[in-house]
């Protein structure tokens, strides 16, 4: 079975392979499961109300679909989680869809125009809004009350993230918030004190950021190493924005605030890093080597779904997390968002669906699917707080920035034409990355280009 087709999970014969390793997955999920019913460090709370299959309640002989836009390792975990709901409903079957590629948006559109959707599925949030008003969703907030289905153990910003007009139309899977990790080595033999690994301290400023980040940048042997790593798209520079005290929109989404002077100082900051103290790996960099996992670069802008790679990577150094600085105007903020899961409007089951939703927030299959390998964070707060997943003995050892970055995540703006918004702000940034046109120009041009698309849009609003 090909991971990136869809595959009945009841009835086929799964490859070597995938034999193999759902046999490794699930040995290691059995200690971790057991550990998550007796570790008094994981109080796992708020998976179980409803949660009884009653005979008769379900319907039978039928299969359920679940559609994802999922790498190879969760693909697996998703199937081993699959199999675990098949054996609790004998007389229901599952499918996995694990989509890869940049299709996945384009196949979901097409699979529910044509009266076909995945009885549950994944989506970005940046779909949200678009999705609520095609109908792609059920609302779950009938089931939810009618199950007495128990939300308190979801972090509020993950739920309100899915709710609208008053109803709940999906759940989260995971909810990280977006940070930096730094090489501790690198730090120690250039004499740079460490980042703070808290958000109390409040010492974590632009100021000293750059100065830790000018001496990482010099020559070694021969070979030039970098303060910072980082991407250039929005989760990845709001942050310094919001940082300093500056807004990208308006509290009602319907006006762009790049252009005000809280903002462009952050932008000229940014900037700078890359143009003016060339500290900043620019792509042709990386290509050539230049890499936080190569121990080429001091700090790397990332989040929880990239430790498990990280921690493959990397060899020969220690490394641990912190979280973006702050300007002198402002406050620390956080970007993120994770992924949203959801029964589809058109689904010819929805209470099997619904009851397949609830198996896959279910703390046991998030352990699964999170926890145990390190794919995200998990949305539930005793998970994310957990020892298992905070205290695993693995880098980094202060993964629990991340956790405690919830208060001051800033999710994305939520519009209907969010898609289309942020193609236009890829492309007005792109002068600011070169250092073709100052921060004031660029945000004047975003700017323009940005207000008509907000006023256009059906909803918004800002989290």
């Amino acid at each position: 079975m090909q991971l990136g087709v869809a595959a009945s999970v009841g009835s086929v014969r799964l490859l070597a392979r995938t034999r193999r390793a759902l046999a490794l997955a699930s040995g290691r999920a059995l200690v971790g499961v057991a550990g998550i019913a007796t570790l008094g460090a994981c109080e796992v709370t708020g998976g179980q109300s409803g949660d009884t299959a009653k005979p008769g309640r379900f319907k039978t002989g039928i299969t359920l679909n679940m559609m994802q836009y999922g790498t190879q390792p969760e693909g697996e975990s998703k199937l081993q989680v699959l199999k675990m709901f098949e054996e609790k409903y004998p007389g229901i079957k599952t499918s996995l869809d694990n989509t890869g590629g940049s299709g996945y948006a384009d196949k979901l559109q097409a699979m529910t125009a044509a009266g076909t959707p995945p009885d549950a599925f994944w989506f970005n949030p940046s779909l949200y809004l678009v999705y609520v008003r095609r109908g792609f969703f059920l609302d779950l907030s009938p089931v939810i009350r009618r199950d007495k289905y128990d939300l308190s153990d979801f972090a509020e910003k993950s739920l309100q993230q899915y709710n609208w007009e008053g109803k709940q139309w999906a759940m989260p899977k995971d909810f990280p918030t977006r940070g930096m990790f730094f090489d501790v080595s690198v730090f120690d033999q250039s004499g740079v004190a460490h980042p703070p690994t808290n958000y109390s301290d409040q010492s974590w400023t632009w100021d000293r950021f750059l100065e830790a980040a000018q001496k990482l940048s010099r020559e070694r042997g021969g070979v030039t190493h970098f303060g910072l790593q980082s991407g250039t798209g929005f989760r990845q520079w709001t942050p310094w924005v919001h940082g300093n005290g500056g807004e990208f929109v308006n509290k009602d989404c319907i006006e762009c605030l790049l252009h005000e002077a809280p903002a462009i100082e952050a932008l000229q900051f940014l900037q700078d890093l890359r143009v003016k103290h060339r500290i900043w790996a620019l792509r042709a960099d990386t290509q050539q080597g230049a890499t936080f996992p190569l121990g080429r670069v001091g700090i790397t802008e990332s989040a929880p779904p990239g430790v498990g790679t990280l921690r493959r990577e990397i060899q020969g150094f220690v490394w641990d997390a912190t979280h973006v600085p702050r300007g002198k105007n402002g406050k620390y903020a956080a970007s993120g968002g994770g992924t949203g899961q959801s029964v589809a409007g058109g689904t010819k089951y929805p209470d099997e669906a619904w009851e397949l939703l609830k198996h896959l927030l279910n703390p046991e299959a998030l352990h699964i699917e999170i926890v145990k390998d390190q794919l995200n964070m998990p949305a539930r707060k005793s998970l994310a707080n957990s020892k298992e997943y905070l205290n695993s003995g693995l880098p980094p050892r202060n993964l629990k920035v991340f956790v405690d970055g919830l208060p001051y995540l800033r999710p994305d703006p939520q519009t209907t034409n969010w898609d289309e918004i942020s193609r236009a702000l890829d492309q007005e940034m792109r002068p600011l990355w070169s250092g073709e046109k100052s921060p004031r120009e660029v945000a004047m041009a975003v700017k323009r280009v940005v207000d008509p698309l907000l006023k256009q849009a059906e909803a918004k609003r800002r989290l």
